[in-house]
């Protein structure tokens, strides 16, 4: 769902307009017609140890949740930002020209991602850790800093946890 809401608002695109995302699995322990049952990945009962399971909530998804997929999942995404998903000859990359003529404003880059990526859902104080991040990058080097933005609004708690 990460990598379909990364690749959906940037007008992602491959040279056959084929999708070939394949062995994701290494990367997002899931892969579509992968699950190792009709539950899918994990129970729609579980409950995280801890606060999670004490406050009575369910939290299926970190049934799988580990460490290592937490960075895995985070390389996987800076890899669709910065070099494309799938096979070199039918790579699938994002269109980022109309946001890199909002890099040179980085409060309106940051209430951009915001609208696109989470329906306006992001805190003030996210917002402020984005627009100072972006700020660390020279105003020239566009790309890039819509790159770091994208990066860090997709590997926000706000951005993964669905409320």
């Amino acid at each position: 769902m990460r990598g379909t809401n990364l690749l959906r608002p940037f007008h992602s695109s491959s040279p056959s307009g084929k999708y070939p995302v394949r062995n994701a699995y290494n990367s997002l322990n899931e892969e579509a017609m992968h699950s190792p049952t009709v539950f899918n990945f994990f129970e729609p009962d579980y409950s995280a140890p801890g606060a999670i399971a004490a406050a009575g909530l369910k939290s299926p998804e970190f049934e799988i949740t580990t460490d290592t997929t937490v960075i895995s999942i985070a390389n996987y995404l800076r890899t669709a930002i910065y070099t494309g998903l799938g096979p070199a000859t039918d790579r699938i990359t994002l269109s980022l020209v109309s946001e890199q003529t909002r890099a040179s404003d980085p409060a309106g880059l940051v209430d951009h991602l915001n609208s696109l990526l989470m329906a306006g859902g992001m805190s003030s104080s996210t917002g402020t850790i984005l627009i100072n991040a972006v700020n660390q990058i020279p105003a020239t080097n566009t790309l890039e800093r819509v790159r770091t933005a994208i990066y860090l609004v997709v590997n926000s708690p706000e951005f993964v946890v669905d409320k």
